[in-house]
């Protein structure tokens, strides 16, 4: 089991652990907010009616890539399949120490898609399917998986095989609900 080199104090927003440094994480700006918003319904619906896993916002990770030190990432969403940790596994740690399927990152004022690689390679290295990347300031998605990455503009639908099934306009990720 990966070990943290000490407790990582809890904190509002989190505090991550990424290649030896304590990281604060941004307190989101509604932009933000209503893009994990977006995530966390859609993810959560296509989830749950498949009986497919569990979608949580700012979950912990403790992960530790093959030879490396362990890294506390707190993804914006993240989707955990039931076939990678099972439905209702008393014996599994609080904080998971595998990657989630799915980890979506929205990115905060001053992050870029560019200076958020080392959190991408981490989560593919400990075993995520995708991760998306939304910058809601441009607005773009980019999707990595083992074989690459593609962006996806405010246009588009976020699809990929680790989530068969789902479909997402990310138009919707940036748009504000209607009034009646």
């Amino acid at each position: 089991m990966p070990i943290l080199p000490f407790a990582i104090p809890e904190t509002k927003p989190a505090t991550e652990y990424i290649g030896g440094r304590l990281v604060p994480k941004m307190s989101p700006r509604p932009a933000h907010a209503l893009a994990q918003g977006a995530f966390v319904t859609a993810l959560t619906t296509w989830a749950v009616e498949g009986g497919r896993g569990w979608v949580a916002p700012e979950c912990d990770f403790d992960l530790t890539a093959p030879g490396e030190r362990t890294n506390r990432l707190v993804p914006d969403v993240a989707y955990m399949s039931y076939e990678r940790l099972p439905y209702r596994d008393d014996g599994a740690p609080s904080t998971p120490v595998i990657a989630p399927d799915v980890a979506v990152e929205i990115l905060s004022p001053g992050q870029t898609i560019e200076n958020s690689a080392e959190r991408v390679r981490i989560f593919l290295a400990c075993g995520a399917q995708l991760v998306i990347l939304v910058d809601c300031e441009r607005p773009v998605a980019a999707l990595f998986d083992a074989g690459g990455s593609r962006r996806s503009e405010r246009d588009g639908v976020i699809e990929h095989p680790s989530l068969p099934g789902f479909s997402m306009p990310l138009e919707r990720a940036f748009s504000l609900p209607k009034p009646r």
